[in-house]
């Protein structure tokens, strides 16, 4: 029992600390106090990389930091996710590149893009049978046939939405929430050239993360593609169901 707090103190679990009521501020306090102390450090070596193999030292030793806890911050307020914005936009700051131009010069995708396709790639290892048995119970293919309007068709990957109805807020923003926004991705993701029938997580990946490439030439909020912290009705990603297979090839 704590002495100081009457709920209990927050615990750590894997190196994340975990406060009881799951807002994460602490263990984002942290990760931001030590990510800003590493990207000072390696930007004092600035002048000894070329720009491309500086930002592979930052992909190394402040990027890796700060993805290691993403799906265990991912339902985390907003106010307390931009702590750990502000240490990449301090990066580009002193680069001198705008996250477009980071994108599609070195990719290098905004932290909240990578948050969600990481997000992703997590319920597409579930439901292709590659992550281990209790992601596989949480995220399960929807067997009931559904129809696809000839406005909007959906993919053959559809995924059970069951959190959704309880209109839990801190639910839709967590790796559940990300169920919806799965749903609605165009087919051509879940394809390769290279792969028949369910195609490797870093493919499926890598698919993402070209459309948002597309996404990113036609309008601004292109680094909110896959955020389900949207109404999915409207969604942004429902603008690009019908890209094929040549178009994010050629991205």
């Amino acid at each position: 029992m704590s002495r100081t707090d009457s709920m209990g103190e927050a615990f750590r679990l894997l190196g994340i600390i975990f406060d009881l009521q799951l807002t994460m501020e602490e263990a984002i306090s942290e990760c931001s106090i030590q990510a800003h102390w590493r990207l000072s450090s390696i930007l004092r070596s600035k002048r000894f990389f070329s720009l491309k193999d500086f930002i592979l030292l930052y992909k190394a030793h402040v990027l890796s930091y700060l993805e290691y806890r993403t799906c265990a911050i991912t339902h985390a307020a907003d106010s307390h996710l931009n702590a750990l914005d502000v240490i990449q936009n301090r990066l580009l700051r002193n680069l001198e590149l705008r996250p477009f131009d980071a994108l599609h010069q070195f990719n290098l995708a905004p932290l909240g893009a990578r948050c969600h396709i990481a997000n992703l790639g997590i319920i597409y290892r579930a439901i292709s049978r590659r992550g281990p048995k209790q992601l596989r119970d949480l995220f399960q293919l929807n067997r009931i046939s559904r129809r696809s309007s000839p406005r909007f068709s959906l993919h053959s990957y559809q995924v059970l939405d069951t959190t959704r109805e309880l209109h839990r807020d801190y639910l839709d923003r967590s790796t559940f929430g990300y169920i919806g926004i799965f749903n609605l991705l165009p087919a051509v993701v879940f394809v390769s050239l290279e792969y028949e029938g369910f195609i490797p997580v870093k493919e499926f990946q890598s698919n993402l993360n070209k459309l948002v490439k597309l996404a990113s030439h036609v309008d601004n909020q292109w680094a909110n593609l896959y955020s389900p912290r949207f109404e999915l009705s409207h969604h942004l990603v429902r603008d690009f169901h019908d890209v094929d297979l040549h178009h994010l090839q050629a991205v």
